[in-house]
């Protein structure tokens, strides 16, 4: 099975230009940025990008692959951004809510404050 995090992993790669780019923005090292994303073309079947150590370049199913995920990435994190604002915002802090929630909607507080 696809892991989601991977998609949109891939995603950050792409619209960053960079493995070292999007590993910056997301705080964490470029050769698991690059592993993850070969993992992600081996579940897939498929290259979806050509690598040189100058720049990387999308392949035709990478191109088709990016445009169909940006929008559901983007959709998703939306969807979870609203959800932490509205736990918060509901339960005037955090009260009413399980101790698994909290940690959801804080680590998406802690993530959306990251500078990108």
């Amino acid at each position: 099975m696809i892991d989601l995090n991977d998609i949109a992993l891939y995603v950050q790669v792409v619209r960053s230009g960079s493995f070292a780019e999007a590993a910056r923005r997301l705080g964490t090292a470029p050769n698991s940025v690059s592993r993850r994303v070969q993992q992600l073309e081996a579940q897939l079947d498929t290259r979806l990008m050509q690598r040189s150590t100058r720049k990387l370049t999308l392949t035709d199913a990478g191109q088709a692959f990016f445009e169909r995920c940006a929008d559901a990435v983007d959709g998703l994190t939306s969807a979870g951004q609203s959800l932490v604002a509205w736990i918060f915002f509901a339960s005037n802090g955090w009260a009413n809510f399980s101790p698994r929630i909290r940690a959801c909607a804080w680590n998406s507080c802690s993530a959306m404050a990251r500078p990108t």
